[in-house]
């Protein structure tokens, strides 16, 4: 499918599709809760309870099935939407924020910025999330002033839908890989990303 979008619109199309993903909940609550920070519990929009172990950075979570916060490694059931009250100090998880702060951001909004119509939009964002579609930058983006927020906005939306380190989505290799993923697609060994996180890493 070609969509006419304005050039330089691509961030408000993007944020509309994750306003749709969300509010229609079709994303993939299983890999939000094991591979990402979503359940994160955050205190006046910062990081509640972080702290350092060895490398690995450790965090709370409240956990649903045992009714309380507990580390992030711990939990059975983290909690991704809701406040809760941890020890006197009222939390919410990261995916409640995103989610709250997304809500604006809806296809009827975006169609102004984007010239694309709202319906089609949200077909596309069904369709992403049904097919667990992938946002990509490849080597070059446009140099908008918005680029940055751009591709941070695609790297959520490709968690979203758990199309990160599997087959068909986004694949990190070297320095970027995500701990715990254990669905790992594997880069050829000619790839030039494998080359270049190798030499780095």
């Amino acid at each position: 499918m070609w969509l006419p979008i304005k050039p330089g619109s691509d961030l408000a199309f993007l944020l509309a599709m994750m306003n749709v993903i969300v509010s229609e909940k079709l994303f993939d609550k299983e890999f939000l809760m094991r591979y990402t920070n979503a359940p994160m519990l955050l205190k006046d929009e910062k990081p509640f309870k972080v702290w350092k172990e060895g490398e690995k950075i450790r965090y709370l979570v409240f956990d649903l099935a045992k009714g309380y916060a507990v580390q992030h490694e711990n939990a059975v059931l983290p909690a991704l939407e809701g406040e809760f009250d941890v020890k006197g100090e009222n939390v919410i998880p990261v995916f409640e924020a995103l989610k709250r702060r997304i809500k604006e951001y809806t296809p009827e909004w975006a169609e102004k910025i984007t010239g694309v119509p709202a319906e089609k939009i949200r077909e596309v964002a069904r369709e992403f999330a049904l097919r667990r579609g992938v946002v990509d930058s490849g080597w070059h983006d446009p140099k908008y002033l918005n680029t940055v927020l751009t591709w941070r906005c695609a790297g959520i939306l490709n968690a979203l839908v758990g199309s990160v380190n599997r087959d068909g989505g986004l694949l990190f290799t070297g320095l970027a890989q995500f701990s715990g993923v254990s669905e790992v697609s594997e880069a050829s060994p000619n790839s030039v990303l494998r080359m270049c996180s190798e030499d780095v890493g």
